[in-house]
């Protein structure tokens, strides 16, 4: 499956120099979903979002060119359906996220802090194109890694919706 339209993503972590570090931009549209849907579970063994373009990131008083940065599921992710919803718990999710900045390339592991669900909507119903038998949603959901420091790090995950 392939998102059809740009997600968001904000970064806030730790305080430097007084300050919150930060930043936001956007995974584009085209991302990866590879899943396995039954009546009871999905089985999510590939996520993979990439930048729509480059940003910065910092605090108010310095800003870092970020050239690049992706977001990939390191293992399979199951969730199991919870009411309407497949829903995974926090910690279920394990993540490595990688981010060009100023040249330099980082490499961290990092799971959901937060509930992830899933959820199907017929053609048309949102942005699912009528052209396709239907479409997977994926709920907005945050995402925390720890630095070397101790600093904790979130990005929230805006919604996305994937197409056949």
């Amino acid at each position: 499956m392939t998102s059809v339209a740009p997600s968001s993503v904000n970064v806030s972590g730790p305080q430097w120099q007084g300050q919150v570090m930060s930043g936001a931009g956007n995974f584009a549209p085209g991302g990866s979903l590879h899943r396995y849907l039954t009546t009871n579970k999905l089985t999510v063994d590939e996520l993979l979002l990439v930048e729509d373009a480059p940003t910065t990131a910092g605090t108010a008083s310095i800003q870092v060119p970020v050239d690049g940065f992706v977001l990939r599921l390191a293992a399979p992710l199951v969730a199991p359906k919870v009411g309407s919803r497949y829903s995974a718990p926090i910690g279920a999710a394990r993540f490595l996220l990688q981010a060009t900045m100023d040249g330099q390339g980082y490499y961290v592991q990092a799971q959901n802090s937060t509930t992830m669900q899933f959820y199907t909507v017929a053609p048309g119903v949102g942005l699912c194109p009528t052209s396709v038998p239907g479409c997977l949603v994926s709920r907005p959901f945050a995402v925390e890694y720890v630095d070397a420091f101790g600093g904790s790090w979130d990005l929230d995950i805006g919604a996305a919706t994937w197409r056949p």
